[in-house]
């Protein structure tokens, strides 16, 4: 075995010898948790651990991991279908179905469409305007969980545009290149009771340079069918003819009569693919390139690099190894009552929070799954037996009396007094306080 194997040994039968030592389930998970926060640098890069939990013993100079420079910030979905922004620098982690699956490399975009994520109907420039026959509905949540979306209603007189572009006629064009291929897309959601199949995609009219109307091709997407509950993001792609230097892209999906449409994160970029969302306000913003480097364990230049990222790997170790012994603590725990274990969840999914993100940032794809795993185990066992347990309630009495004659009146059972003694931590039972907190059963 090797120097880094022994101490990987030590680290786990560590972790494992909290919980035969302590006898207080509760006491065990105080200490994991406190183990599973060992090591957390800020100050350490993403995306810089080749080793990980699953792979440290086979670390060698074939042992691959990812970083990126790019400069800006961008957007991606957690395993949760949650949109997220990563700062610069961050790796970006890409899920399917909830397990992480690699990371996104995408090339430098810039989104030509004003106000992207904040569908502001009707007002000041660069907001949006709805067709004829279209019914504001108001803000709905979007895609990032913020309330920026817009819900858009069919009119009762027949189907109606639910979305346009910015502005209104010509006021809405967007400057671009002629002979260039674009790509415009946008996140769309029933927001009805019954699924709703699109009638007609958006139409793009081109003009030149001197404002002088080229053309309009409008796009199709017969059968393509919202769902319920999700947003689909849509796009269409096209060329822009040899005189174009303007265009306006006209979302106008025509819907059956009082269809309800929720609409969020309008994108027009060059390029043959619709790509992370940008955030944009009142002018286009740029997303750098990743730019992912993929190195290997041979290429550190320095051995203090070397020594920093065995460092971290040893604690995310520590800390992996606590995660999963603090899951036998919380079989073992025994709240009693719902308050305290819905407070346990409030304290431990955090933990396990901050893993899944640490091993996501490093590509570490199988403990990033396992944790998630754990995580769920954890939540459905203290939830489950929450919902059994009586809640904490307060109690006020006109004056005091001894802890047995509380007992019976709150229960009908005297000898639960000591458990109120516990609780209650009175100086002396014949005398409890007027005002306390109680099981309510």
């Amino acid at each position: 075995m090797t120097i880094l194997d022994d101490l990987a040994a030590e680290v786990v039968a560590l972790t494992q010898a909290v919980r035969p030592a302590t006898a207080d389930p509760a006491d065990q998970i105080r200490l994991l948790s406190k183990l599973a926060t060992f090591g957390l640098d800020t100050n350490i890069p993403l995306g810089t651990d080749p080793i990980g939990i699953a792979g440290y013993r086979n670390a060698g100079p074939g042992q691959r991991w990812y970083g990126t420079a790019r400069s800006t910030v961008a957007t991606y979905f957690d395993a949760d279908g949650v949109l997220r922004t990563a700062p610069p620098g961050m790796v970006r982690p890409a899920f399917s179905n909830g397990a992480l699956t690699g990371h996104l490399d995408e090339p430098t975009a810039t989104n030509l469409r004003l106000n992207s994520c904040n569908i502001l109907l009707n007002g000041a420039p660069d907001t949006y305007y709805i067709g004829a026959n279209a019914i504001d509905q108001g803000m709905v949540t979007a895609p990032d969980g913020t309330l920026t979306a817009r819900c858009v209603k069919s009119g009762p007189s027949g189907p109606g545009n639910v979305y346009l572009a910015n502005a209104a006629g010509t006021a809405g064009m967007i400057a671009v290149s002629p002979n260039t291929t674009y790509t415009a897309s946008i996140y769309l959601r029933d927001g009805g009771n019954t699924p709703i199949i699109a009638c007609d995609g958006p139409t793009v009219d081109e003009f030149t340079s001197g404002l002088s109307h080229i053309g309009r091709t409008a796009y199709t997407w017969v059968g393509a069918m919202l769902k319920t509950g999700a947003y689909t993001r849509y796009s269409v792609t096209w060329t822009t003819a040899s005189t174009c230097e303007n265009v306006v892209v006209t979302w106008a999906a025509n819907w059956t009569v009082n269809g309800i449409v929720d609409v969020w994160g309008a994108q027009l970029e060059a390029g043959d693919t619709a790509t992370s969302i940008i955030y944009t306000g009142n002018s286009p913003a740029t997303r750098a390139a990743d730019n992912i480097v993929i190195q290997t364990v041979s290429e550190l230049s320095t051995a203090a690099q070397a020594s920093k990222i065995a460092e971290a790997s040893l604690a995310a170790l520590c800390r992996r190894a606590a995660l999963s012994e603090l899951a036998l603590a919380v079989q073992d725990y025994a709240p009693a009552s719902s308050d305290e274990a819905s407070a346990a969840l409030k304290r431990i999914l955090p933990l396990y929070d901050a893993e899944i993100a640490n091993a996501a940032d490093r590509n570490d794809l199988d403990s990033c799954n396992e944790l998630r795993s754990l995580r769920v185990i954890v939540t459905q066992d203290l939830q489950r037996r929450g919902m059994q347990l009586p809640e904490i309630m307060q109690v006020e009495l006109p004056t005091s009396l001894p802890s047995l004659t509380i007992a019976q009146m709150l229960y009908g059972d005297g000898r639960r007094a000591d458990e109120l003694e516990r609780r209650v931590d009175t100086p002396h039972p014949l005398f409890f306080p007027t005002r306390f907190e109680a099981l309510s059963r």
